[in-house]
């Protein structure tokens, strides 16, 4: 039975009655305010661990597109028909071109399927580089997948540390030749440098060998240098990892790494264990302290200041609530105490708690503001993040992609159907497919489609996506970025255009490369022409010796007759006088005829002696023309278009004169029913003529042009005019020599001779002969 006069006799000291009251008020609070300011400073540090790991991703993401980019550019280019030609000189040129839009490039590489280089920017194209394939790894890999493949960290003996990206160019399902970019790491820096990371953390871009690219911090001393080992206890199939361990920053380190699964390459974030333990250290120390002091005064002082203790740590405990519920900004002093005394242990624990939600603030401040350099990095990529949530259908946008949008901050809806409304009508089909494909393989998302934005722009967006699964394995949530690519689209179409035109180009230098070939054939006929003129001369030349030897008996015979009507026993018979002078004339002149075809076997067989002087091709074609007009028939105008005052040129005058000779006549007989012979000279450069014959070697030359309008020549006709005996006449007194004499005479002049002829048209005979230096003056 409880007896309280015996429990009322029962007396405690004051100290031990106080020294118990504050232990049993003041260590439960201490501990309460331990656990608290532990559970706010781990969610601090998972705040802070979030953090870092979106700086990664997002660096990962840049890096990403910037080399997605790179690969995109060296695709266009590896479209270029003057691969297929091949003409790399010119495709040469068009890469000199592309190199300087292109951020970060050092060169641009062309490779054989052997790993030669056909031509380095870096070099002429005329010296390309004979040494080691720089990491043939990826050159192989691109010829066994026929994919592009990224070059990991290398240091190449022209483009010194770099990296870089190659694509195959494709021919019909071959690999034809491999098309690298070479870039210098330094790009990777402009990444990390717009994060604007705190001073204690240390960012840095790995190949796919955990080769540095590039460091925020002396970064020139660790490029090219393998990773911390703490990198290398990430799990190589985890996108991302949260590590930690000793590094090269700090004995003690934490360390986000985000790897991508496209090419290998990572990006890792490192934070001292100090700088994260920091604040959670300090709370504890502070509050320890403060603690041991409070319990201290409230022993010494524990009769004095029972009621103000007592009342004290009912305010504490107050603060200690409100800190508790997030409410930060409450101070906790002494004026909330009723009663008079002060007690300074209690002020300054008070004074612990708001330095403790002081620190709450700032470290929320400090997310808060790398939420904003995130962002800042986002804007300065053009690009906006974005997250889906699955469940229930709610979709987040950062302030820059409701800016891509076209959308005033905080405007956007929030829903899935929001977004669609968005959306070019052509392009939301196939991006609710590829939605629909994400979710059923949980795999990565990457669209590209057009919006149309409220003022009615349309611009081009491409977006990458990456799928977080729920505890269950299934997809909870969709996160990732979205960048305005309507420019790049803007200048691939511009691209699209130049190799219309260079097609065009092609077409023409194709059409051209046939002419030439059409050329070449010719001069080959004509070589063949001149073979055979040769051979045949040699043989017309034998004949012509004997056969003039008869002819000159002939013709003595004839003479020696014709003196002898002279006699008187033919004077005195008039009818033999006149059967002996007409049977004599036809003897002298069948024997004058056989003495021109003998001139024209022998000029053909280059056996007659040549009188080389300066001629006036003007006074050459005026003495002609007395001539034609005995010879041609009243029913062919002739017309004459001369050079008022012409070079003239080197040559024997009789046989040019022959020349034109035998082509006027021939003209003529090719006008039976009559028409209009002209005749033209000009002067012409030797390039024109060197253009159509490969001989031509003289500066300029003379060019004679004589033209009918009669019945033409057919093809195989003009092929054959040159041969000798060759005619299209009758062949009673035609040779066949006329146009084959004029032939060999121009080439012994170093000349040349063009026909162009159509049937019903009529055909020009132009005569090019050289102008040289010893017939510039007139004799």
């Amino acid at each position: 039975m409880y007896d309280k006069d015996a429990m009322s006799r029962r007396q405690f000291s004051l100290r031990s009655h106080l020294i118990l009251l504050v232990g049993a008020t003041t260590i439960p609070l201490l501990v309460f305010a331990v656990a608290m300011i532990v559970l706010f400073a781990r969610n601090e540090r998972a705040a802070l661990e979030d953090s870092v790991k979106d700086t990664a991703r997002a660096l990962m993401l840049a890096t990403d597109a910037e080399l997605d980019n790179s690969v995109k550019t060296l695709e266009a280019l590896a479209t270029s028909d003057y691969l297929d030609a091949p003409d790399l000189e010119r495709f040469y040129r068009r890469v000199q071109r592309v190199l300087p839009t292109q951020r970060g490039w050092k060169t641009i590489i062309l490779h054989d399927l052997s790993g030669n280089q056909l031509f380095n920017l870096l070099r002429p194209f005329a010296q390309p580089w004979q040494g080691r394939l720089a990491e043939a790894d990826s050159f192989h890999k691109v010829l066994q997948t026929k994919k592009p493949a990224i070059i990991n960290y290398t240091m190449g003996p022209l483009a010194g540390p770099s990296v870089g990206v190659r694509v195959p160019v494709l021919r019909e399902g071959r690999v034809r030749y491999v098309l690298s970019a070479v870039i210098e790491p330094r790009l990777f820096a402009d990444f990390l440098l717009k994060q604007k990371l705190p001073s204690d953390w240390v960012a840095a871009v790995y190949d796919q060998q955990k080769t540095i690219l590039h460091r925020t911090h002396d970064s020139d001393n660790w490029v090219g240098k393998r990773a911390d080992p703490l990198i290398s206890q990430a799990d190589p199939h985890a996108t991302e990892s949260w590590l930690k361990g000793s590094s090269r920053v700090d004995p003690s380190s934490y360390a986000a790494v985000s790897q991508s699964p496209l090419t290998g390459w990572s990006v890792a974030v490192f934070v001292r264990a100090a700088v994260v333990n920091a604040p959670l250290r300090r709370s504890v120390l502070y509050t320890v302290a403060v603690g041991a002091a409070l319990l201290a005064v409230g022993v010494t002082l524990a009769w004095v200041v029972s009621q103000s203790t007592a009342g004290s740590i009912k305010a504490l405990v107050k603060g200690a609530e409100d800190l508790g519920l997030g409410k930060t900004t409450t101070t906790v002093t002494t004026t909330t105490i009723d009663s008079p005394i002060h007690v300074a242990e209690v002020q300054e624990l008070s004074q612990a708690f708001t330095r403790a939600a002081g620190l709450i603030q700032e470290r929320s401040q400090a997310l808060r503001e790398s939420e904003g350099r995130l962002q800042l990095a986002l804007a300065a990529g053009r690009m906006g993040a974005w997250e889906w949530n699955i469940s229930n259908n709610q979709v987040t946008w950062s302030p820059g992609l409701e800016e891509i949008h076209g959308l005033k901050p905080g405007t956007f809806g929030g829903q899935f159907e929001d977004f669609k409304r968005d959306i070019h009508p052509e392009d939301v089909a196939p991006v609710l497919a590829e939605i629909e494909r994400t979710l059923e393989a949980c795999s990565d998302y990457h669209v590209v489609y057009r919006i149309q934005r409220p003022d009615g722009a349309v611009r081009w967006l491409e977006t990458f996506g990456r799928m977080v699964l729920g505890g269950d394995g299934k997809p909870e949530k969709l996160v990732g970025v979205c960048m305005d690519i309507t420019e790049r689209k803007q200048a691939e179409e511009e691209l699209g255009r130049l190799n219309a035109e260079l097609e065009a180009r092609v077409d023409e230098r194709t059409a051209e490369l046939l002419r030439n070939v059409e050329q070449r054939e010719k001069l080959e006929e004509q070589l063949r022409e001149a073979q055979k003129v040769e051979a045949i001369g040699m043989f017309a030349g034998g004949i012509a010796y004997d056969f003039n030897s008869i002819l000159s008996t002939i013709v003595g015979y004839a003479r020696q007759l014709r003196f002898g009507l002279e006699s008187d026993q033919v004077q005195r018979s008039p009818e033999a006088r006149t059967i002996i002078r007409r049977n004599s004339d036809a003897i002298l002149q069948a024997g004058e005829n056989g003495t021109n075809l003998v001139r024209q076997l022998l000029t053909f067989a280059r056996k007659t002696s040549l009188s080389y002087q300066s001629v006036d091709p003007n006074a050459l074609v005026h003495e002609l023309e007395k001539d034609l007009k005995e010879e041609l028939p009243k029913t062919i105008a002739l017309r004459l278009s001369l050079e008022p005052d012409p070079p003239w040129v080197w040559g024997d005058h009789n046989q040019l004169q022959q020349v034109l000779s035998n082509i006027c006549l021939n003209a003529r007989d090719a006008m039976p029913d009559g028409g209009t012979l002209s005749i033209r000279t000009s002067k012409v450069p030797g390039s024109e003529v060197r253009a159509r014959f490969r001989g031509a070697a003289a500066e300029a030359y003379l060019r004679i042009d004589v033209t009918d309008t009669g019945m033409g020549m057919s093809q195989e006709t003009r092929r054959r005019i040159f041969e000798p005996f060759f005619t299209m006449k009758d062949l009673n007194g035609a040779t066949g020599l006329g146009l084959t004499v004029a032939y060999g005479i121009v080439q012994g002049h170093s000349g040349f001779i063009d026909v162009k002829t159509e049937i019903g048209r009529g055909s020009t005979f132009s005569v090019y002969l050289p102008i040289r230096q010893a017939a510039e003056g007139r004799v």
